[in-house]
């Protein structure tokens, strides 16, 4: 695939990486249709979930929960008046609260809960 090649893509221990260049060129592709973010906000919901104290989870948060919060910032902007995306925001945003606080990251903790 050209995108490895390049290091526009990445794949590291199951994660993938994108290129900020390849997500501003998809942002770009998608900018008149926002049900990508729906989309994105389910699968953030559903997979968000971590065993404190447990390394590997943990680590696994603190790769993840950027991406997450971005996809939160993006719900909210266009999905804020739904009260069912409400709540799985809210809840983004507080599980995240929960993992830096853990982690001792009070300020992005109290940021976000």
């Amino acid at each position: 695939m050209k995108l490895t090649e390049f290091s526009l893509v990445q794949e590291n221990e199951g994660f993938i990486s994108l290129h900020r260049l390849v997500q501003e060129v998809i942002r770009n592709e998608l900018a008149g249709d926002i049900s990508w973010i729906s989309c994105c906000l389910n699968i953030a919901y559903n997979a968000f979930e971590y065993k404190w104290g447990n390394e590997a989870s943990m680590k696994a948060f603190e790769h993840n929960a950027q991406h997450v919060l971005q996809i939160a910032q993006y719900a909210e902007e266009f999905w804020g008046e739904d009260e069912e995306a409400q709540k799985k925001i809210a809840w983004l945003y507080n599980e995240a609260g929960n993992g830096y606080d853990y982690s001792g990251q009070y300020g992005k903790a109290l940021e976000l809960l």
